[in-house]
């Protein structure tokens, strides 16, 4: 069972975003009487300050992804048009997002394969708020499962957020967001 504990109220501060207030605690799980997890958690309640706006420019668009060696390869697949999907070099699991260990044999070896770039929406949020620098609010982003067996988040594009539904055939494109890298997204395709 899981408890709560407030651990930290600290402000107001000011930051960039404008002035606001941290706040803390920490959630412990026990099994019997032995703590066997804890996590600590943190976030800031503010107000945006005045004259404070998303950025603007050619520079205006969303955070670039960062590439490690458990990433590069789906990034690379991205540049040439491609969707990869992480699959473990001994069992043959495949595995998104991809890391440097097989959850299921453990193995460090590890290849990939290029998957269909076909799927359907699992789980869809509409996005209203916060603004996000290059992106226009409202907009849609799907959990979206592919017939390889697994899933993979990103933006649905090419209809209105109020048309997606859970089931929707979807289908993989490779867009350039302003002068930011492509990145995969997911556009309706006829069922």
């Amino acid at each position: 069972m899981p408890v709560t504990e407030l651990t930290g109220f600290n402000g107001p501060k000011r930051t960039k975003l404008g002035e606001g207030y941290f706040v803390t605690w920490r959630v412990t799980w026990h099994s019997s009487e032995e703590w066997v997890a804890r996590m600590l958690f943190r976030v800031l309640k503010f107000r945006p300050g005045e004259g404070i706006s998303p950025p603007e420019g050619p520079k205006a668009h969303p955070p670039t992804p960062t590439a490690g060696r458990d990433e590069e390869y789906f990034w690379e697949g991205v540049r040439r048009g491609e969707l990869r999907i992480q699959r473990c070099g001994s069992c043959g699991e495949l595995r998104h997002p991809p890391g440097p260990l097989c959850p299921t044999c453990r193995s460090t070896e590890r290849t990939h394969v290029a998957a269909s770039g076909e799927g359907v929406v699992f789980s869809y949020v509409v996005h209203h708020h916060p603004p996000v620098p290059g992106r226009e609010t409202p907009f849609a982003v799907a959990v979206v499962e592919l017939p390889e067996g697994v899933r993979i988040v990103g933006n649905v594009v090419d209809c209105r957020p109020d048309d997606v539904w859970i089931g929707m055939p979807l289908r993989v494109t490779f867009r350039r967001a302003d002068d930011g890298p492509v990145r995969p997204m997911w556009a309706p395709r006829e069922s």
